[in-house]
């Protein structure tokens, strides 16, 4: 197993439906993978999940997104071939005129933050932990999450996801460009835009 480092400017983006099925997956995605598009569309995203990105995360995860509200968070894919890669992942619900969660939204950019390594050894402990405590991992990731961002003076984790992927974007300098073409993927920037400004 090789890990892929992906590229300082990579972005990269996909959309699922409500029951984590992808309904589309742009050409950088396919090509990190490995994966050709019509592998990807149709399959749940697991599909590409790497069992290093601990469980308790993507309880976060479906905390925040199916309550209606954006998630930062790092994430371990694994390709085709067995390799894997890291990046930090920005998810949000996708709605309706009716405010109805039609479905969510992820861009991926490379992880290369202050929290990136520091967060991967705090995977390590989440997985011991959940190998260890398969009826309660939840309970006892929590505590470990709270000492963890409180030593860092967050009060929550929805305010340390926020500064993590401020921090990311502001590696990158300017070299992230708007190049995801959301007509495909049916999505609105006004989406993007909601969140970026309630970073301020």
């Amino acid at each position: 197993m090789v890990e892929k480092t992906l590229n300082k400017e990579s972005m990269f983006f996909s959309v699922t439906d409500t029951k984590s099925k992808i309904l589309y997956a742009d050409d950088t995605f396919c090509k990190i993978s490995g994966f050709e598009r019509d592998e990807l569309e149709g399959q749940l995203h697991n599909i590409v999940r790497d069992d290093n990105t601990p469980k308790y995360m993507f309880c976060i995860l479906w905390e925040y997104l199916k309550s209606g509200k954006p998630a930062v968070m790092y994430v371990r894919n694994k390709t085709k071939k067995g390799d894997y890669y890291w990046f930090l992942s920005l998810s949000f619900p996708v709605k309706n005129m009716e405010n109805k969660i039609l479905a969510y939204f992820s861009i991926r950019i490379s992880p290369e933050g202050k929290y990136f390594h520091k967060m991967k050894d705090l995977y390590k402990k989440f997985i011991k932990i959940e190998e260890d405590n398969p009826d309660n991992y939840q309970e006892i990731c929590q505590k470990e999450m709270t000492s963890f961002i409180n030593t860092f003076n967050y009060k929550s984790y929805e305010e340390f996801m926020k500064d993590i992927l401020k921090d990311e974007i502001e590696l990158k300098n300017g070299i992230l460009v708007p190049k995801i073409n959301l007509s495909k993927a049916n999505i609105h920037m006004k989406n993007i835009l909601d969140f970026i400004d309630s970073l301020a």
